[in-house]
């Protein structure tokens, strides 16, 4: 009984030895070891932009920032990887920034001319998505349609020597970079809604108002102004276009 118990004891040894050499040579549970730890393999996935604008993409249709998914992806790059869930067909909301004069403006299109893009994202795997052209026919966008219809923005030069900020009544107005003060040689960019311009000022070095040389604007537009410390010059004014976002 003994040579028998013996046998089965050197045949149980011999089969964990086996076991313990075969096992490196197939997945378990999609996992590996690094150093000693089992980690899972990472779902990632990067953009690939071909716009000549930059964009931003987020998981949700409102395009909350909150939302957003990795970084602005610069005009024609590949972002880096990020992680993201792994699905079947993973729905990506897009926002464009257009290049109007020199002024980037934050355009969501509707979900069905760029707005949006669906791309399988497998699990455990690297994946790029790429992010269509504006241009695409199949979006139907006319190049002289206004993307715009909701705003209009001002764009000032300062090429005084003088310090200027914008009043909306008695309320300061910040540029679209978060600034209140623009210094000599800085342009300002500043979005408004409302078309009524008896209550917007320029006021230099706090004390000297100046009243804008329009009698009317429209929303869907850039208008192009300088300070030149003496007065404010109207230079252009440009629609919101595709045509004028690749000048």
């Amino acid at each position: 009984m003994k040579g028998i118990r013996g046998f089965f004891f050197i045949i149980f040894i011999l089969i964990l030895s086996l076991s313990s050499c075969f096992s490196g040579f197939f997945p378990q549970n999609d996992e590996e070891k690094i150093d000693g730890i089992e980690r899972a393999h990472s779902t990632r996935v990067q953009f690939s932009n071909i716009n000549a604008f930059k964009i931003s993409v987020f998981i949700n249709g409102n395009r909350d920032l909150s939302t957003q998914i990795g970084y602005d992806v610069p005009a024609y790059t590949t972002s880096e990887f990020v992680e993201c869930a792994p699905s079947s067909l993973f729905s990506f909301y897009l926002r464009y920034y257009l290049n109007i004069s020199d002024v980037e403006i934050p355009y969501n299109p509707p979900f069905g001319k760029g707005g949006l893009v669906t791309y399988p994202v497998p699990r455990n795997k690297e994946t790029t998505v790429p992010i269509p052209s504006l241009f695409n026919p199949s979006f139907n966008i006319d190049l002289d349609e206004l993307l715009v219809t909701d705003s209009y923005y001002f764009s000032i030069k300062n090429t005084s020597l003088s310090t200027f900020n914008l009043l909306i009544g008695n309320i300061p107005q910040t540029s679209t970079d978060g600034i209140e003060y623009i210094i000599n040689d800085q342009t300002a960019v500043y979005r408004f809604t409302s078309t009524n311009l008896s209550n917007i000022k320029l006021v230099a070095n706090l004390v000297n108002e100046f009243s804008f040389p329009l009698a009317t604007v429209e929303r869907g537009k850039v208008y192009s102004l300088e300070f030149t410390g003496y007065s404010i010059l109207h230079h252009k004014t440009v629609d919101i276009t595709l045509r004028n976002s690749v000048d």
